[in-house]
């Protein structure tokens, strides 16, 4: 069990190393914190009021009741920084459990996935299910195109470099790059987004994020419950998000997805058409898709919002075939549909 930073791939390259059965159990994020009205994130929060109590801001004694909420509960950081961007690489690489790498640690969800992993490894065991058979060049790929589109900590990029290494697969910065043109920031988490880990998990967590991503990931990756990565996403959904916007709003399977920043991919040009069943955009934004290098939608597709965030990412050709597929006197009704009559 590891969460914190260097923990997760400290171990799984030690037990990589020993190529005896394992199974990786995250320990989980913390509870969102709290000061007053305010939600605190670990580790940004910290930079940003510190910055303001500098400044004369806040007082000391504001500082003193952020220091004490900050951290409301056992866990590791619950923002999208180094522990929460390898828990999720470890569970992308086919190491946990099914949905382990987002239950915070406070959670009784988490005490039940850990007597889950200890009932799983004495089945690898009798199956000689061992990290050489999972730790393949796919799951890495896998494990990088969900840091991408996490927005996971550039941290990442040096540890699973290093544990591939220690699993004889070549990774290298090229992988990255290549990775990062094809893939959508899909994740709408702090310090890049909105939300803490146990809103991304009650929307969904991570299998819900994979699904989102589809045939960008490698689904016939072998994982050490014994399945596929495919079997493991199969019902897996978002939802709306939690406790840090509002009420949940439970929708229906693949409906939309709340965890979705509504960014663009970062390079100018996309070739590849968008994820499967992809269905961005979580807070108000326009919708409609665009290209790439689109900053206004096409005067056929009318917008519905007047935010000013970034479009939800579409792939060119689909633009393009959405904007033939809009009538005169259409409206756009649907982030799937894109328009439709009336």
């Amino acid at each position: 069990m590891g969460g914190c930073d260097k923990t997760t791939p400290g171990l799984v390259m030690g037990a990589t190393s020993m190529g005896l059965p394992f199974v990786f159990l995250p320990a989980g994020p913390m509870l969102p914190g709290r000061w007053g009205t305010e939600v605190l994130g670990s580790g940004s929060d910290t930079w940003k009021y510190w910055d303001r109590k500098r400044t004369g801001a806040i007082t000391d004694e504001d500082w003193r009741a952020i220091e004490g909420g900050i951290a409301r509960s056992p866990g590791h950081c619950m923002t999208m920084g180094t522990a929460s961007t390898m828990t999720a690489a470890a569970e992308a690489l086919g190491l946990t459990l099914p949905g382990a790498s987002s239950v915070p640690a406070a959670f009784s969800g988490h005490a039940r996935m850990a007597v889950a992993t200890g009932r799983r490894i004495v089945d690898m065991v009798w199956e000689d299910l061992r990290p050489g058979q999972v730790l393949t060049a796919a799951a890495f790929t896998n494990a990088v195109t969900v840091v991408m589109a996490l927005g996971g900590s550039t941290n990442a990029v040096i540890h699973l470099i290093a544990m591939a290494g220690r699993a004889g697969v070549e990774l290298s910065l090229d992988d990255f790059d290549a990775v990062s043109r094809r893939t959508p920031v899909l994740a709408n988490i702090r310090p890049s987004g909105a939300y803490l880990m146990a809103d991304f998990h009650d929307a969904g967590g991570l299998r819900a994020l994979m699904s989102e991503l589809g045939d960008l990931l490698d689904l016939d990756a072998r994982t050490v419950a014994g399945t596929s990565l495919a079997e493991n996403i199969t019902d897996a959904w978002c939802t709306t998000p939690t406790s840090s916007a509002g009420a949940t709003a439970r929708s229906p399977p693949r409906a939309r997805s709340p965890c979705c920043a509504g960014a663009s991919p970062p390079t100018a040009a996309c070739s590849r058409r968008p994820p499967r069943a992809r269905t961005c955009c979580s807070t108000p934004v326009a919708r409609w898709c665009s290209t790439a290098t689109t900053t206004s939608p096409p005067a056929s597709m009318p917008t519905t919002s007047t935010s000013t965030r970034t479009p939800c990412w579409c792939c060119a050709e689909r633009a393009r075939s959405a904007a033939r597929a809009c009538p005169n006197g259409a409206s756009c009704r649907s982030r799937r549909s894109c328009c439709a009559p009336g």
